[in-house]
C-alpha cells in the first residue's frame, strides 16, 4: 500500500540524513516578533524564518511521501503560551514518482503568542529549538536554536519585522467557508480504495484546482487528481485508501486554485463532513431546482 510505501521512505530519507549528519546544514533559522513591547493580556505573533538557498526545500505540515515537517519546540517563560503553526500554503513537488508537499526560498511560520494577563512586566525570552529536513539531491537534517526579546510593558510597540509578518499573514490560506466547499463519497469502495468528490465556489475561474490533504495514520488521500466538470464551481475528484479498513467521515487539507505554471492564485483552509453519494445527489438536484 502507498502508505506503507510512505513511510518505509520516510523511514529511509531520515537514515540518510543521520549518515549526512556530519554535512552543515543550508537551511538559516531565525526568531521574529510583531512586536518589541506588549501588554499583559495581549496575544502577539511570532514568526519562525527559514531562508532556504536556490533548489533546496523544507516540507509543509504533511510532507506527502516522503520528507519529514519542520517541528517547532517552545521553551517559553511562564505565563506566555504558543498557539499552532500557521502555515503558508506549500508546493506540489513531483521527483521520482513520489508527490511531496515542500517550501522554496524564504517562509514564514507564524505563531500566535498568547501572554497572560497576570504576566509580569520585564524582559522575557522567547526561544525555541526549530528542526527540520532540506533535500536538493541529498536530504540533511537541520536544526537550530533561536531566540528573541520581548518586554511586557504597559503600552504595545510593533517591532521592525511586524510589516514582514503582517505581509506573511496575508498570503495564508483562507477559511473554506467563504467558498462553500463540500466532499461527497463517489460510489462505493473497491480493494480499501474509494472515491472522493470535493468542491467548492471557484474564485479563480478557468484556474487549476488540486486538494492538498493532511496527513492521518487511518488513511490516505493519494496525490493524483482528476478535474470535473463544474461549471463555475472548482470540482476535483480524489481517491482514498485505508490502512484500517474503515473509512474516514471528514477530511481536512487545503483547497487550491493555481495558474497554468503552478503559482497559487488562491488557497482555503477545509475541514469537511464526507457526505455519501445518496446525499450528495440529492443535495445536488435540490440545488438545480432552486436555481430553476
Amino acid at each position: 500500500m502507498r502508505i506503507f510505501r510512505r513511510i518505509a521512505t520516510v523511514l529511509a530519507v531520515i537514515l540518510w540524513a543521520v549518515a549526512d549528519a556530519h554535512s552543515a546544514a543550508k537551511t538559516q533559522a531565525a526568531l521574529l516578533l510583531s512586536h518589541d513591547a506588549a501588554r499583559a493580556g495581549e496575544t502577539i505573533t511570532a514568526a519562525v524564518q527559514l531562508k532556504m538557498p536556490p533548489k533546496w526545500h523544507t516540507y509543509w505540515r504533511n510532507s506527502g511521501e516522503s520528507g519529514m515537517p519542520t517541528k517547532i519546540e517552545w521553551q517559553l517563560p511562564a505565563g506566555i503560551s504558543a498557539g499552532a503553526i500557521q502555515w503558508p500554503p506549500p508546493e506540489k513537488y513531483v521527483v521520482e514518482g513520489l508527490t511531496t508537499y515542500v517550501h522554496h526560498g524564504e517562509i514564514l511560520l507564524l505563531v500566535p503568542m498568547q501572554i497572560g494577563s497576570g504576566t509580569a512586566a520585564g524582559e522575557v525570552l522567547i526561544k525555541a529549538k526549530v528542526s527540520w529536513l532540506e533535500c536538493e539531491v541529498q536530504c540533511l537534517r537541520g536544526g537550530a536554536n533561536v531566540r528573541a526579546t520581548l518586554t511586557i510593558a504597559a503600552e504595545a510597540k510593533a517591532s521592525s519585522a511586524a510589516a514582514s509578518i503582517e505581509s506573511a499573514r496575508k498570503n495564508l490560506p483562507e477559511n473554506a467557508t467563504t467558498v462553500s466547499a463540500s466532499a461527497s463519497w463517489d460510489g462505493a469502495a473497491k480493494d480499501k480504495m474509494r472515491s472522493l468528490v470535493i468542491e467548492w465556489a471557484a474564485r479563480s475561474p478557468g484556474a487549476k484546482f488540486d486538494f492538498f490533504p493532511d496527513a492521518s495514520d487511518d488513511f490516505e488521500v493519494l496525490a493524483a487528481t482528476e478535474s470535473l466538470a463544474g461549471g463555475a464551481k472548482a470540482r476535483l475528484r480524489k481517491s482514498v485508501q485505508t490502512s484500517s479498513g474503515k473509512w474516514p467521515e471528514r477530511v481536512s487539507g487545503l483547497l487550491i486554485e493555481q495558474d497554468a505554471g503552478g503559482k497559487i492564485l488562491a488557497a482555503f483552509d477545509a475541514s469537511l463532513a464526507i457526505a455519501s453519494a445518496s446525499v450528495a445527489r440529492s443535495e445536488e438536484h435540490t440545488s438545480e431546482l432552486e436555481s430553476r
